[in-house]
């Protein structure tokens, strides 16, 4: 595993997330917009061996709840995993 790195996001504070990986010779990309804006200098990754975590971090820290994660909703259900604990 290695330590929390820096997340990029292109353009900046544009709630969207591109990142690629590859896996037994296969590429991999997944595209994450979520519902509102991110702050990409406090979120993090964390890289494991068979998944990849992310500590997003919401731009207005004085908002509500977000009432989920992901803009598109059926994507937040088959591709991500929320830990609400944290």
């Amino acid at each position: 595993m290695r330590a929390h790195t820096p997340l990029t996001f292109h353009p900046p504070c544009v709630p969207q997330l591109v990142f690629s990986g590859k896996s037994a010779g296969k590429d991999y990309v997944s595209d994450l917009t979520f519902l509102h804006a991110v702050d990409p200098e406090k979120s993090t990754t964390k890289i494991h061996k068979h998944s990849v975590q992310m500590h997003i971090v919401k731009a207005d820290v004085d908002a509500d709840f977000w009432a989920r994660l992901l803009k598109d909703k059926i994507q937040e259900k088959n591709s991500v995993t929320i830990d609400w604990d944290k």
